[in-house]
């Protein structure tokens, strides 16, 4: 019997090799193996052989992005048998270019006391190194590698002093080097005017001069002078002040030390003294260390300290202290002691009857007469809870029954009553719930806003540029805009008040601007003088400039 032929195995010396590429290129694979027979090559792509590629190389066709991930390998034969290669796999990278980066915020609006979040997508070539820059300066410890389209920076929080900040990404990788926009940082000081039931507030640049006018039956003026005062007259008794905040029919001042000063009615207990005497001259509330902002509803008082924790005293019928009962409190009280998750509270807005509380983080706290679903309309929520739907706030304000508010890329927010348009909806239906004003009357975007503030009925709001809007009742001229009592149910632009804004403000129905020079612009209701226009009488629809008074200035030019 003739012997079998001795086997020839098939040896593979060099295997097709894994390969990195980008998208738009071709794979070029290869095997060299020896075999004492003819060899036979059959390419195979994910196991599955490929009609044509039988020869001991193969190219691919142009590979895309889909090919990431494709496994090639030969299988060799010959009459004694076959063999197959190992596995080559490819991995595809987007084609070769240079770093693109997505627009940062262009608006990053925030409150003082919170940090903000910015983030921006990286296109172009993988991997790239970063460096987030502050000014056009690099940012210690703000820099690396990665291949994450992905990349964000979180600020310190921040302060009155970082206004006007300016947050950019550097992006470098193996084609070039790109650098973002810039997301200016926007933070809204506290306010130079308030505006209360019938009189005003104004406090100077440096904060040594507070001066009021308009209504004084109970005293709101600080003096024990006339009923009704039409033009401003300083504020004794007060030490160095930082901001102000006018009620129904009582002021408060915050002190430069942390302290808070009260006067005018005390019927509610305002005032924080322990009584219900009205008083005539500011009084330090006892009780009240380390605030850094005052806020004044109706017949009550807000303050926030430092440390992130909110005081209230005054009116208390419809649990707009926050206190858990409905109980008027005349001395201050901690507001929210037991609520769930109340705290780091960097910003508190009183309105009628109800307040409002912004947290480090961006969530809002509402209680008192807080807005739900009709037919109910309103329910007293005695504690503070979170309001659902809001998430990146940097600004509130409370009104008579709606609500405002300003997120971190400057959109604004309104919820609660709307009788005459004062959520800017374009209806007159009110909301439980908090909605975004998407266009201005006649159907224009609406641009990014700094603040905005509730009256009576009505709303202000200041955009980061172009002109002041304002929309909801305009029976008193309060809208500014003409004589037109008709309410307006979407932001409307105010005609121009004579130069850029810094601090606006709204009563019960007057309203007021300072301008950037320190100028004062006022509107609205006067029947108390509260226009400042030293003359009492029917209302202004169209801002008039306050005689004598320049809040830049060391003292009001007309005493």
């Amino acid at each position: 019997v003739p012997a079998a032929p001795a086997l020839s195995p098939i040896t593979v010396t060099t295997a097709p090799a894994d390969l990195t590429l980008r998208e738009g290129q071709s794979a070029s694979l290869a095997v060299v193996a020896s075999s004492a027979l003819p060899l036979v090559y059959q390419w195979q792509r994910n196991g599955v052989s490929i009609a044509g590629a039988t020869a001991a190389s193969y190219s691919t066709p142009t590979l895309t992005l889909a090919d990431n991930g494709v496994r090639y390998a030969v299988v060799m034969a010959n009459a004694s048998g076959a063999n197959q290669s190992a596995t080559a796999t490819l991995t595809l990278l987007s084609a070769a270019a240079a770093p693109v980066l997505a627009p940062l915020l262009q608006v990053a609006v925030a409150a003082p006391g919170q940090s903000v979040l910015i983030s921006t997508t990286v296109g172009g070539s993988l991997p790239y190194t970063y460096q987030w820059l502050r000014n056009g300066q690099p940012i210690a410890g703000e820099a690396g590698t990665s291949s994450n389209a992905q990349v964000s920076y979180r600020t310190p929080l921040q302060s009155l002093a970082d206004h006007g900040t300016r947050y950019a990404l550097s992006v470098t990788n193996a084609e070039g080097t790109a650098q973002s926009t810039s997301a200016t940082l926007s933070i809204a000081g506290p306010p130079r005017v308030a505006a209360g039931g019938a009189h005003t507030l104004a406090r100077s640049a440096d904060g040594f001069s507070v001066w009021a006018w308009g209504d004084n039956s109970l005293g709101q003026l600080g003096s024990a002078g006339p009923a009704t005062q039409p033009q401003p007259q300083r504020v004794a008794g007060l030490p160095r002040v930082t901001a102000i905040a006018a009620g129904a029919s009582h002021s408060l001042a915050l002190g430069a030390d942390g302290s808070v000063w009260a006067w005018g009615g005390n019927a509610n207990g305002a005032l924080g003294d322990g009584t219900r005497t009205s008083r005539t001259q500011p009084q330090r509330v006892a009780g009240v260390e380390g605030a850094v902002a005052v806020a004044a509803g109706d017949g009550r008082s807000l303050a926030l300290r430092a440390d992130g924790s909110v005081l209230g005293w005054g009116e208390n019928a419809g649990g707009a202290l926050g206190l858990g009962t409905r109980v008027d409190a005349l001395r201050p009280e901690r507001v929210g002691s037991g609520a769930a998750e109340f705290g780091g509270v960097v910003a508190v807005a009183a309105g009628a009857r109800h307040t409002l509380a912004l947290r480090t983080d961006g969530r809002v706290f509402a209680f008192g007469e807080v807005a739900v679903p009709l037919p109910d309309g309103v329910v007293v929520q005695t504690s503070p809870v979170l309001l659902e739907g809001l998430s990146t706030i940097a600004g509130i304000s409370a009104g008579s029954g709606h609500s405002l508010a300003v997120d971190i890329s400057g959109r604004l927010w309104a919820w609660g009553l709307n009788g005459t348009g004062q959520l800017g909806l374009g209806d007159t239906a009110p909301g439980a719930t908090p909605a975004l004003l998407t266009s201005a009357q006649g159907g224009a975007s609406l641009l990014p806003g700094l603040l905005a503030v509730a009256g009576d009925s009505y709303a202000l709001a200041l955009p980061l540029s172009g002109p002041l809007l304002s929309w909801g009742s305009a029976a008193s001229g309060q809208l500014g805009s003409g004589p037109s009592t008709a309410p307006v149910l979407r932001p409307a632009a105010q005609g121009p008040l004579g130069g850029a804004l810094s601090s606006i403000a709204a009563g019960r129905a007057h309203a007021l601007a300072v301008l950037a020079d320190g100028s004062v612009r006022a509107w609205g209701a006067n029947a108390s003088g509260q226009l400042g226009l030293g003359v009492a009488g029917p209302p202004r629809d169209v801002p008039a400039t306050v005689p004598g008074l320049n809040l830049d200035a060391a003292t009001p030019g007309g005493g």
